[in-house]
């Protein structure tokens, strides 16, 4: 099955700073790139942490460190970013970051799980930075053709692992919409093939026409 990786939609050209780099640079890096991070390595070119433009606002609206309200003040990690001046102090850290070979799906799964906008890609054998992969790129899976994905479907589902149960079913696609006709030979294959159908890379929907010749959902209990 198709799948896109991060090294297929990652930016190369990554804002990158170091430990010491003043405030002031960090927002300059941001402004003047039009980037939404900068990433902070070591002498190695190795990830030690990511600016965003979040971090750095909470300097803009608190720069005392008080925290958002007096009677919850910040704590740790968020009054260290209030009050940093280098990027040391006010970067998240340590990073969360992906492999080339991770897809794109895993990679949008991460950045929901952890709340953040992108992810440095490192080499897995030295753990140097080689690219920034974001949310939005990983949305590139759904400007896969309508034709790829249906070629997709037929070759790998319905005239492979679906070829026996499903060999009267016929589909179509269009804008990632993808419509199944025709017959099963038993109802149980239905979701089964619906749900594998999805999984498929850059459809956006499925919708099921199917007729079945045996329903097999209710089997009938053995007679005593």
């Amino acid at each position: 099955m198709h799948k896109t990786l991060a090294r297929d939609v990652m930016s190369t050209n990554v804002p990158v700073t170091h430990p010491a780099a003043p405030f002031k640079h960090l927002v300059a890096l941001l402004r003047n790139r039009q980037t939404d991070a900068v990433v902070v390595i070591d002498q190695a070119r190795r990830p030690l942490g990511i600016v965003t433009a979040a971090d750095l606002i909470i300097k803009e609206t608190d720069p005392q460190g008080y925290g958002p309200r007096a009677h919850d003040p910040y704590r740790g990690r968020d009054r260290r970013k209030a009050t940093g001046a280098v990027a040391a102090e006010v970067m998240s850290a340590p990073p969360i970051t992906a492999f080339p070979q991770t897809t794109v799906i895993e990679a949008a799964q991460v950045m929901r799980r952890h709340a953040i906008a992108q992810l440095p890609v490192i080499q897995p054998t030295t753990g140097v930075l080689v690219g920034l992969i974001t949310r939005s790129d990983t949305l590139d899976a759904y400007l896969r053709r309508d034709d790829e994905i249906q070629e997709e479907i037929r070759r790998e589902l319905l005239r492979g692992e679906f070829a026996s149960a499903a060999p009267d079913v016929t589909v179509t696609t269009q804008a990632g919409v993808v419509t199944l006709n025709g017959h099963v030979q038993r109802s149980s294959a239905v979701p089964r093939l619906v749900q594998a159908v999805q999984q498929v890379e850059g459809v956006v929907r499925v919708s099921e026409h199917l007729s079945c010749r045996t329903d097999d959902r209710f089997p009938v209990p053995p007679r005593s």
